[in-house]
């Protein structure tokens, strides 16, 4: 009997992920389910003697997909050759066999042969006969084996029971973090001594690995269980089980030890609609400084024998700019996964650091503990939370395009001390072609990462978060592509520009403002800016908590944002108090119910042309704020906390709420000094009001205080 084969693995590349981190004692568990999910009795025969050895081989070449295992045994009349399949992954394989050719034999199997055609599916660890052939001695017969692999879907049974492990391992961690006394109670300073000093794995309690940190309604999604096509299955993976996967790759690392590992290129996006927070960390990564100044934990040694850095406990310390001032953050390393597979979420399109996914998650985190508050946001409000920085919103119907890309030029090729989104119209969104989208390769309504701009400038090169390639349209490599001014003009709506100076000093103040419910009444600080002589301050900037009122009704229930304004004096008295009449009134932050905004003072005529209170976007002040005191009164309407109290709270009661107020400028060797001074509560703030009306109200600035 002769035998002719050839074997395809067909199109397929097999990304297995990280699969070498699966236990043994979880692989003899896959194999018992596989087995049982075959033979259900407990049962299974073979047809070899059980003194008949077999050849092995292997398919998936340094993969190791499978083993073939082939047995060979005859009687007086007959010889037969039995085929045994044994996946070694986890893995669904479909091994399909075409036995065209085949003659004068007898073909045995259990699966499903249709005519010449035979289809196996196989599932994870499974080991399992697949067909037996059966001919006559020393008669003229042959067989003829043609066969190809492909993936196939793995039963929902090993998909539960993965995940059930993967969940028991953190449940039990986090019961001993609980154990050693790191409840919620623990403040973020104390926590990195009683982790090291107990030996523990850290599990954040606050945002703990399951449906409630994945999605607002938690176990109640609809994608929080599989569905038929095992695509919402996820694993709860610590970073060192999916980062690389290769014996260098022991311990994870948050910047991978070579020459650049911070680059644009490594940033990639998953399956969240996270595109105006990853766009700007692709930007931030053409100066890895800004990165790096996220990350308050170390990497250490690539030998776990030589490191005792933070991630040997599983958690890194970060910090963010939250509400314009910087404050600490401990997350752990734990990342929801396709099990035994890469993270869904953002990660590293090399999956050799893990950076990206820690930037990603730490917003997450801020956002209320859920990766769901990350699907819609602004560029803008990413930029100054990762930065600290003053950044700027320019809107292509507003701005001279030509203009815009010759900042871009000069900054790109300089020292970057500006970087830029991009954020495209949307369709229907007053774009002469719409089909330009589909014709281009572009998607509307996303968020570019602006990479720079050709040599003379014409064109401004983009990169798509996503990082993927579009088949037969002009991505390349990478999601990289390029768009003209007439294009950009036509077809983006803005480009927000985060003024990345490392030279501004900084001075950075929490104010609180209350508002009695039985008074209804607010009540207001007053700050004392002082600006050393020689010094000028470029940007003054308010900060709000963010409020995720998307999805689900507003998660946590947060109240609305308020209504903000910052009204500034400059002190022509004795510098001690405000004097209403006797200061000047020299400009002021209209923020409306935005998060963050930044002013520039000292612009020019041209630039305050582009004021608009109803776009919400940049403004600009010809005031300059040089060597001096000045008072900053914040206001609000207290619109936002009546509201609140009709729908949420009932009567009575207080609130308060903490907002940042930030300067930026150059300053020498001086720095610049808030405190504050004095405050108003109800219409004592009229004054305020009055000056600033008289003074801007008049020129159609301020209409609604006129």
């Amino acid at each position: 009997m002769a035998e002719q084969k050839g074997w395809d693995l067909g199109n397929e590349e097999f990304d297995l992920g990280t699969q070498n981190k699966i236990s043994d004692e979880e692989i003899a568990v896959f194999k018992d389910i596989a087995f049982k999910i075959r033979h259900p009795d407990g049962k299974r025969e073979v047809p070899w003697p059980s003194d008949c050895q077999p050849k092995r081989e292997t398919f998936g070449g340094g993969k190791e997909l499978a083993y073939q295992y082939i047995y060979e045994w005859e009687t007086s009349t007959q010889k037969m050759i039995a085929y045994e399949i044994e996946v070694l992954k986890f893995i669904g394989l479909q091994y399909k066999i075409d036995f065209s050719g085949t003659k004068d034999c007898d073909i045995q199997t259990a699966f499903n042969k249709n005519g010449d055609i035979l289809t196996i599916d196989l599932q994870p660890y499974e080991r399992e006969t697949v067909f037996l052939i059966t001919s006559i001695k020393d008669e003229d017969n042959k067989y003829n084996i043609n066969g190809s692999w492909q993936q196939c879907k793995i039963d929902p049974q090993l998909y539960r029971e993965c995940i059930i492990i993967a969940n028991n391992k953190i449940t039990q961690e986090y019961n001993k973090c609980m154990e050693a006394g790191l409840n919620e109670e623990v403040s973020w300073e104390k926590m990195p001594e009683i982790i090291r000093n107990n030996g523990l794995l850290f599990v954040d309690g606050e945002f703990y690995p399951s449906n409630d940190a994945l999605y607002y309604k938690g176990d109640n999604d609809q994608n929080a269980v599989g569905d038929k096509n095992n695509d919402n299955f996820i694993m709860w993976r610590r970073a060192g089980d999916f980062l690389g996967n290769g014996p260098d790759d022991l311990i994870p690392m948050m910047f991978k030890a070579n020459d650049n590992p911070i680059q644009p290129k490594y940033v990639r996006m998953g399956i969240l609609d996270d595109a105006w927070l990853m766009a700007v960390v692709g930007t931030l990564a053409l100066k890895p400084e800004l990165i790096k100044n996220l990350f308050l934990s170390n990497d250490g040694s690539s030998d776990p024998s030589q490191n005792n850095e933070d991630k040997m406990y599983g958690f890194y310390r970060m910090r963010i700019c939250q509400n314009g001032i910087w404050k600490e953050v401990i997350l752990d390393d734990i990342f929801p996964c396709a099990p035994y597979y890469l993270p869904i979420y953002s990660d590293d399109s090399k999956n050799t650091q893990i950076w990206p996914h820690l930037i990603e998650k730490l917003v997450a985190k801020v956002r209320g503990n859920c990766y769901e508050s990350l699907n819609g946001g602004s560029p803008k409000d990413a930029f100054t939370d990762l930065t600290g920085l003053p950044t700027e919103t320019y809107s292509t119907a507003d701005s001279d395009v030509a203009s815009l890309f010759e900042r871009v030029r000069k900054s790109y090729q300089g020292g970057k001390n500006l970087l830029a989104v991009a954020v495209s119209k949307r369709v229907g969104e007053d774009v002469p072609d719409e089909n330009f989208f589909d014709n281009s390769g572009l998607r509307d309504g996303h968020t570019y990462s602006v990479l720079g701009t050709n040599g003379d400038g014409s064109e401004i090169i983009l990169r798509d978060p996503l990082a993927r390639d579009l088949d037969g349209r002009q991505y390349k490599g990478d999601g990289v592509t390029s768009v003209d001014m007439e294009d950009f003009d036509r077809y983006f709506r803005e480009l927000i520009v985060c003024f990345s100076e490392n030279n501004f000093k900084e001075a950075r103040q929490t104010i609180d403002i209350s508002y009695d419910r039985d008074k209804k009444e607010v009540s207001v600080p007053v700050l004392k800016l002082t600006v050393p002589q020689g010094a000028n301050v470029e940007y003054l900037g308010l900060s709000q908590k963010e409020i995720i009122t998307q999805s689900a009704n507003n998660k946590n229930n947060n109240p609305s944002q308020l209504d903000l304004c910052l009204f500034v004096f400059k002190s022509n008295g004795n510098g001690q108090s405000l004097n209403t009449e006797q200061d000047e009134p020299c400009g002021y932050i209209p923020m409306s119910t935005q998060r963050n905004k930044f002013v520039k003072f000292g612009a020019s005529a041209e630039e305050t042309k582009s004021n608009d209170l109803e776009r919400g976007l940049s403004w600009k002040n010809g005031d300059r704020l040089t060597g001096g005191t000045y008072f900053m009164v914040p206001w609000t309407s207290g619109v936002q906390w009546e509201t609140e109290q009709k729908q949420q709270y009932g009567g009575g009661g207080g609130d308060v709420r903490y907002i940042g107020f930030t300067v930026h400028g150059q300053c020498g060797s001086g720095n610049f000094n808030i405190q504050p001074v004095d405050g108003y509560t109800g219409q004592e703030i009229n004054p305020v009001l009055l000056r600033f009306a008289d003074k801007y109200g008049q020129k159609g600035k301020l209409q609604d205080l006129q």
